[in-house]
């Protein structure tokens, strides 16, 4: 290799490479922190969503205040009765409960 290129032209590509590593490297650092906080608030979201339901509080309200779907609302209502062993109460035609 060193007869086609010389030592400064070898140490210049090493030195672009190393670069280029750093700042994907950093860029793929930025990328994990940024999915990791918008994991952690959706989680907070579906946690306060389940306080809220525990309290008796409507599946409406509490999308509206958590800011999530109606319909993960109403999932996690369905996973709190069946964890408690509650039967849900019967439900319309539309598949939602009174």
């Amino acid at each position: 290799m060193s007869r086609f290129f010389g030592p400064a032209m070898i140490t210049n590509f090493e030195r672009v490479l190393d670069e280029a590593f750093r700042r994907e490297r950093e860029q793929g650092r930025r990328a994990g922190l940024e999915e990791g906080r918008r994991v952690g608030l959706e989680e907070g979201r579906r946690q306060t969503a389940r306080r809220l339901l525990e309290r008796g509080l409507d599946e409406a309200l509490v999308a509206e205040v958590t800011e999530l779907s109606l319909e993960e609302v109403r999932r996690l209502r369905a996973a709190l009765r069946s964890e408690s062993g509650e039967t849900p109460p019967p439900s319309d035609a539309a598949g939602r409960a009174d």
